[in-house]
């Protein structure tokens, strides 16, 4: 593993009761393998510093990582991201949801390739109205991708802070801290980023949507 890579610390979040879903599907059968170990996977390509951000301590032995708890518990993935930003052994920190199949390691690659002077750095697109495929003014104008991104510890006191106000939404912490946002003319430019990257799975017919996606 390169010098390179090996400043990243990577976390796989693995929460919520998938109550749409019907079961686990971190652990669903997707092409031949559980679903999260296609994310888990791209974290491993990127990082030597790999652990899974969960309640569930069996999930070390199944996915072959160590599971990280939340020393908060009960707020959603800003108690994941405070206890993955507290382990991390490195000062960044890339961060993948379990049920994101296509999860990119060219798109990690690059956020950690801009990432010098910000907080964080995260896929967005704007919303309708708010500017072109190529700008955005603000965090508050896009579609951002909180569980596709990286964070550097120096987001710890925000997220403190909003754990502490009860501001459980991502999208708020990234409003208010130094972030990089990377906007779909920078993701076309690259090669290799999955064009679905940002799908995720809430139900079996995501996943059977998914499982037969071409080119992927």
């Amino acid at each position: 593993m390169s010098a390179e890579i090996s400043r990243l610390s990577a976390a796989l979040f693995y929460g919520g009761g998938a109550t749409r879903f019907g079961a686990d599907k971190g652990l669903a059968e997707f092409r031949g393998q559980p679903l999260a170990s296609w994310a888990l996977s791209a974290l491993e390509r990127i990082s030597d510093d790999v652990w899974i951000s969960s309640h569930d301590e069996s999930l070390a032995a199944r996915l072959g990582h160590p599971v990280v708890k939340d020393i908060h518990p009960g707020n959603g993935p800003l108690g994941g991201l405070h206890a993955s930003l507290k382990a991390a052994r490195h000062d960044l920190l890339a961060v993948a949801a379990c049920d994101m199949p296509f999860a990119s390691v060219a798109l990690f690659l690059h956020m950690q390739a801009v990432a010098a002077g910000w907080d964080a750095v995260v896929p967005a697109s704007p919303r309708q109205g708010a500017g072109t495929s190529d700008r955005c003014a603000a965090v508050e104008d896009c579609y951002c991708e909180p569980l596709h991104a990286l964070y550097r510890r120096s987001c710890l006191p925000a997220v403190e802070s909003a754990l502490a106000r009860g501001d459980r939404k991502l999208d708020l912490l990234l409003a208010a801290v130094k972030t990089r946002l990377i906007l779909p003319a920078e993701r076309e430019r690259l090669a290799g980023v999955h064009p679905l990257a940002f799908e995720n799975v809430n139900t079996r017919e995501d996943l059977a949507r998914l499982e037969a996606a071409e080119n992927a």
